[in-house]
């Protein structure tokens, strides 16, 4: 995973916070993993950060796979507030530029459309 991190610099980022248990979350999943296809090329990426057990998420990922790359740890709890999501509600999604800085943020499932302006943001 560490080598996909590392590839997302300099591109556009979607991060979505979202866990296996979270219904909104998974339903969003097939959005995020089209949009991550379809603009790979124009330098735009989405990184998943589970809020859940490694073993819940490989379980997941099994079952439902997805091409983006995902993390898993309990201290996305911490970078979601610091990020503005001081509730922990998911799903939960930070547009970040090419530089780092928060573009947008969204909360709650991310309709084709809305994903959509978020993949030709810069």
């Amino acid at each position: 995973a560490e080598a996909q991190i590392v590839a997302l610099r300099g591109r556009t980022v979607l991060v979505n916070f979202w866990a296996t248990w979270c219904g909104p979350c998974v339903t969003e999943i097939p959005v995020l993993d089209a949009l991550h296809a379809a603009h790979a090329d124009a330098g735009f990426a989405v990184l998943g950060v589970a809020l859940d057990t490694p073993e819940a998420v490989q379980a997941f990922i099994a079952e439902t796979p997805f091409t983006y790359p995902t993390l898993v740890g309990e201290a996305a709890l911490v970078v979601m507030s610091r990020l503005g999501n001081q509730t922990g509600a998911l799903p939960f999604s930070v547009l970040l530029g090419p530089d780092g800085q928060i573009l947008d943020t969204h909360l709650g499932v991310l309709d084709p459309a809305t994903a959509a302006t978020f993949a030709r943001r810069e």
